[in-house]
């Protein structure tokens, strides 16, 4: 009679190595998710998946990302009657250096006086979300022109920030900045103490990219392009 003992064909990963899994993937991921993933039934396996992930998260705590809570969208120049905005919902900051705020369900918009708009959207929300209220801000002190055109600018993401989490018990980092990969691959690793026990990334786009898409632009098109309206950028933060 042969011995089957070593036989794997048939193996199944345990539970709690397919919740590791999927936690590594996403260390955001809640038990319902998983079981979803899993095609299991929350109320026979959710609080032995909770349990799990408060292991996971305490034992493995060290170097993980956090969640970025907010993102960022900027118009390098909006320009308005910065007069009639203070009618229609604007105030001016508290702070007394001529910026306008603007508060909505979605979040927050900054008009600087040189034109400069910042607009810090609750994350999670989409680009939609954000002109939306780009819209709600601006649609009663610009034309309808104008405002079209700032909306209709293509959007794309140059900048994010990471924040990793690398001491334990109350360990603080000292400042340091590193910029080795800056110009390579739009990497800039460092400490400014605004997180004590965590290494910050902040990742743009590097300095040859929109060299190389621009040119690849006037190959595919035989020829130069109009220039069009201002591109908005967008951070995570």
């Amino acid at each position: 009679m042969s011995n089957n003992s070593n036989d794997y064909s048939n193996y199944t990963p345990s539970l709690r190595k397919r919740a590791k899994h999927l936690w590594i993937e996403n260390q955001h991921i809640t038990a319902s998710k998983i079981c979803r993933k899993l095609n299991l039934d929350y109320k026979l396996h959710g609080k032995t998946l909770n349990n799990y992930l408060t292991y996971f998260r305490s034992h493995y705590y060290v170097g993980l990302p956090q969640r970025p809570h907010k993102r960022v969208f900027v118009w390098s120049c909006v320009v308005g009657d910065r007069e009639e905005a203070l009618n229609v919902g604007w105030r001016p900051s508290k702070n007394r250096n001529g910026v306008l705020v603007f508060e909505g369900s979605t979040g927050a918009v900054h008009w600087y006086k040189g034109g400069k708009v910042m607009m810090y959207l609750k994350h999670g929300l989409t680009v939609g979300h954000a002109k939306g209220l780009f819209a709600e801000a601006f649609g009663s002190i610009v034309s309808d022109v104008y405002l079209l055109r700032l909306l209709d600018a293509p959007m794309r993401t140059t900048e994010k920030h990471h924040v990793f989490e690398v001491c334990k018990n109350g360990e603080r980092l000292p400042p340091f900045k590193i910029e080795r990969f800056k110009n390579s691959h739009g990497l800039t690793i460092y400490t400014d103490g605004s997180h004590p026990s965590s290494i910050e990334v902040k990742e743009t786009e590097p300095s040859w990219l929109q060299r190389l898409e621009h040119a690849v632009e006037l190959m595919e098109s035989k020829g130069p392009k109009p220039i069009g309206p201002d591109v908005q950028r967008i951070y995570d933060i």
